[in-house]
């Protein structure tokens, strides 16, 4: 079983980072704009308390970037190989 580090507690700053790519995705379908803020988000807090919502985030929103969306997958199976959206996950590496 691999050993996941404990979550660095989430700051206002990074609630509102996943707060705009939400946003960004859902309001103004700006999909460039949201993974640039999970991009953002990763980059600056790996590990943060929340890492696993950034990546779904990131999952539903790079369904024009195979390559891309696969990284994503990757990424959150690295760290969440149990969790909810694993399935999909696992589905995006074998297209």
């Amino acid at each position: 079983t691999p050993v996941v580090a404990p979550p660095v507690k989430a700051s206002e700053e990074e609630s509102r980072l996943l707060v705009e790519a939400f946003h960004a995705l859902h309001d103004a379908h700006d999909s460039s704009d949201a993974l640039e803020r999970v991009d953002e988000y990763l980059a600056r807090f790996p590990h943060g308390e929340l890492e696993e919502e950034a990546l779904v985030i990131a999952l539903d929103t790079a369904t024009d970037d195979l390559p891309r969306a696969q990284r994503y997958a990757r990424a959150y199976l690295a760290r969440f190989p149990a969790w909810p959206h694993a399935t999909r996950a696992r589905a995006l590496l074998e297209e």
